[in-house]
């Protein structure tokens, strides 16, 4: 008789207990859902940072349209998430390493990213020219719309004006990306016969493209180890880490030297792909690397290797000359005829003849010595690569795979003792 009391006040109880416990796990779930979905979206709405370079500026330009030009880098920058660093920060950084003030190069931008916890360096330069404007373009007085025709018709539109300003602007764009140690873009844009609000929208343009195809570049895994441990790391010139070093890097070719003091230095040419991450191990050697170059010499100027030509040809005429002058010197002008058994008239060219040989002997060693001597001399002082801008560095690569005549000299570690070491490429 107690049994069945028992078994249904226990049940209810049960069942009152369930519905509390349940609850606290559905609202953490809840809340585990909501902060995963809203974790990566808030770390993708995030903006990242941009250090933006003041621009080099080339030909006439007036502060306003100056003015106008940086406030479209700012605000295409800002379009695409990128925060801008103040100049004030910025040029807080420079003052304070000295050596990044004015500086373009890969190393540079580097290093002044990585102080100011930036994503991307964005250089630029601004050339501007007067060019005379086409009389077919200039501005004409256009007719007044036509009022004329039917009842509630729209009058023609009036044709816009043609822009007659007389200046072209060239504006070239480098993009370094810091996540990788690299220029992820260098793009170019030419506005003719543009104005301040035009050569501004242009450049947003630019800087949108540049951040477009620095995006769309395919990357790949690079990872380093070494022994010794804390080896420096340099991608294609430029010192991005020490090892052990891991780091996203461009597809393509790509040179890699590892250092480390009281070593050899080692160097290996790789390919990155995106399919699969490289990966490097590098024994180093103790020991220590052959001093620096201490002077490279370039190709001969073509207008030295003209000239010294011209000047050896003209040496040899004149030297030839001479000679002939100091040969007939004292000679019969005219051959005497008998009885006559002198020579009335002699030839005087010694005074020539000298002059002629002397001042083509100098000639033509002067031409011998501007054929003999090298080229301007390039120190080789590690340079972590050309400038930023398309130009400078479209020379470098354009003179690097033509492999002009150059000679180096060097000196120390070979073999098991020291030396002198002269290279050359002819």
């Amino acid at each position: 008789m107690h049994t069945t009391p028992i078994r249904r006040s226990i049940r209810p109880s049960g069942r009152r207990n369930a519905v509390p416990s349940v609850l606290p796990a559905l609202l953490v779930g809840a809340l585990l859902v909501q902060v995963g979905t809203a974790g990566p979206a808030a770390a993708e709405s995030s903006p990242k940072t941009a250090v933006v370079l003041d621009p080099k500026v080339e030909g006439p330009i007036i502060p306003q349209d100056l003015a106008e030009i940086e406030k479209s880098v700012q605000a295409a920058l800002q379009e695409q998430q990128f925060q801008v660093t103040s100049k004030g920060e910025r040029d807080g950084i420079m003052s304070s390493t000295g050596n990044l003030k004015g500086c373009y190069r890969n190393d540079c931008l580097e290093q002044l990213g990585r102080l100011l916890g930036a994503h991307i360096v964005l250089a630029y330069k601004i050339k501007v020219q007067i060019v005379e404007v086409p009389v077919a373009q200039q501005v004409q007085q256009q007719p007044e719309p036509k009022s004329k025709g039917k009842k509630g018709a729209a009058p023609e539109p009036t044709p816009e004006p043609l822009n007659t300003s007389p200046l072209v602007w060239h504006i070239n764009a480098s993009l370094y990306n810091i996540e990788v140690g690299a220029i992820g873009a260098r793009v170019d844009v030419k506005c003719e016969h543009c104005s301040g609000p035009k050569v501004g929208q242009e450049t947003a343009d630019l800087i949108k493209r540049a951040l477009f195809e620095d995006a769309s570049k395919a990357r790949g895994g690079l990872e380093i180890i070494s022994d010794p441990a804390n080896s420096s790391v340099l991608v294609d010139g430029v010192e991005l880490g020490v090892t052990p070093y891991k780091r996203q890097t461009f597809v393509g070719k790509h040179e890699i030297t590892v250092r480390h003091t009281g070593y050899k230095s080692t160097n290996q040419e790789i390919i990155i792909n995106d399919t699969k991450k490289t990966s490097l191990n590098f024994q180093l050697e103790p020991g220590k690397d052959p001093v620096q170059y201490i002077k490279e010499y370039g190709p001969r100027p073509k207008w030295r290797l003209a000239l010294g030509g011209a000047m050896i040809g003209v040496g040899v005429v004149g030297v030839a000359v001479g000679a002939f002058g100091l040969a007939r010197n004292g000679k019969c002008i005219d051959e005497p005829v008998a009885p006559v058994t002198q020579c009335m008239q002699v030839y005087n060219t010694l005074p020539a003849g000298l002059g002629y040989m002397v001042g083509g002997a100098v000639v033509g060693v002067v031409g011998g010595v501007l054929l003999a001597l090298p080229g301007p001399r390039n120190p080789l002082t590690g340079d972590q690569g050309p400038d930023t801008f398309g130009d400078k560095a479209e020379k470098t690569d354009k003179s690097a795979e033509k492999s002009p005549p150059r000679a180096a000299l060097s000196v120390g570690g070979m073999g098991s003792g020291y030396g002198l070491q002269l290279l050359g490429s002819f």
